[in-house]
């Protein structure tokens, strides 16, 4: 069996990565402290707590509620993310951000306008090597009309969802909360579970760790992967990210206070971003592949020409 990566499950808790606080999706009426009361009554061993944490993020995910799956967490490893956001903000100039993101957004609208005549021109443009069934399968299923335009209106949307003024004192709640990203993860975890629903069970084989638990994910269709967990500051995350959570952090805080941008680059860019958010929409609205093609490829050349001022 599989072991399941750490940092991929993190991946997808923040994929793919929510605006409510973990408080408030707890509830603030008082049926809800009453149930929430209730639970905490309940004495579960550390295998059902971790079976039910895991199913807990999975429904989380499956519902598009980031801000319950981002707060399943540990707190110091949210406040870690939050540090390493907030001082990655503080190295960009604001305006540029938001000129970068505005681009990006229209990016996005131009792909989910476009989303057939991608698809017909990758059907003309073979790849120069081949991949295997999986990966072409997989290959196939990404860049089906309906992937992509779920994909254009998440990042349509990224203005709404990359607030450079939330970023920059770590606050994700723009991201997490946002309804178009929510619809992104729920139509993945859709696709995911295409072949039937993701299941949790304890493994068979006993955890090798004091303090650790096995748990088997998956389904029967398409197998489980077994994975440990153990509890950090009193949240269930698999072992592997665990161990490699301090190590990943600081590399992520060496990269931000390394990241530095010239003058003479932002200066480019500052030139380039509106052109490049123009072109965008006359790539929209291209009436056919081969227009989307010459729209796109007379674009790259004038970027071509300004890059080289």
């Amino acid at each position: 069996m599989k072991t399941t990566s750490g940092w991929r499950m993190m991946a997808a808790v923040l994929a793919a990565a929510v605006a409510l606080s973990w408080g408030c999706t707890r509830g603030g009426n008082e049926a809800s402290e009453g149930v929430a009361a209730a639970l905490e009554s309940v004495v579960l061993t550390p295998e059902q707590e971790a079976q039910a944490a895991v199913e807990g993020l999975q429904a989380a995910l499956r519902a598009g509620r980031l801000a319950d799956a981002y707060a399943m967490l540990p707190e110091s490893y949210r406040s870690d993310i939050a540090d390493v956001v907030s001082a990655y903000a503080g190295k960009i100039d604001a305006d540029l951000f938001k000129m970068g993101v505005e681009t990006l957004g229209a990016f996005g609208a131009a792909l989910s306008k476009q989303a057939e005549n991608v698809v017909s021109l990758l059907d003309t443009m073979p790849l120069p090597f081949e991949l295997d069934g999986d990966a072409q399968a997989a290959l196939d299923e990404a860049f089906k009309a309906g992937n992509l335009r779920l994909v254009g209106d998440w990042l349509a949307a990224c203005p709404e969802w990359l607030d450079y003024g939330k970023l920059s004192k770590g606050d994700l709640s723009g991201l997490l909360g946002n309804a178009k990203v929510a619809d992104f993860v729920r139509a993945a975890v859709a696709e995911g579970e295409s072949k039937g629903a993701f299941a949790v069970r304890l493994a068979e084989q006993a955890a090798e760790t004091a303090g650790t638990v096995m748990l088997e994910v998956g389904s029967e269709a398409d197998g489980f992967e077994t994975f440990e967990v153990v509890k950090v500051d009193g949240r269930w995350v698999a072992k592997e990210l665990a161990d490699e959570w301090q190590e990943g952090i600081q590399k992520a805080k060496e990269a931000v206070s390394e990241f530095t941008v010239d003058e003479e680059t932002l200066k480019k860019a500052r030139k380039m971003l509106p052109a490049l958010k123009r072109a965008m929409a006359t790539w929209g609205e291209s009436e056919s592949g081969e227009e989307l093609m010459g729209n796109v490829m007379g674009t790259m050349m004038t970027l071509g020409a300004m890059a080289g001022m």
